[in-house]
């Protein structure tokens, strides 16, 4: 699908496109910007992925291991 930029920025998404992902009228989209190109989903999408990524992840053990380790480390070097 190809869509160009108009006026002022503005994209129209192939009505294709909005039918196939359900985006309606009003529907928030994210603008993810990445090395490839530009990843376009909803919110909720978005939540999902990044709830997909750290699942089985405690983020909060992996910075309290990392701060325990930086502590270690000073205490080597003091």
């Amino acid at each position: 699908m190809v869509a160009t930029v108009g006026a002022k920025g503005r994209v129209v998404l192939p009505a294709a496109l909005r039918s196939e992902r359900a985006w309606d009228e009003g529907t928030k989209l994210l603008f993810i910007p990445s090395a490839n190109g530009v990843t376009i989903m909803t919110r909720e999408e978005g939540l999902a992925a990044l709830r997909s990524a750290f699942q089985g992840r405690s983020v909060t053990d992996e910075l309290i291991s990392e701060r325990r380790a930086a502590a270690a480390l000073e205490r080597e070097t003091a």
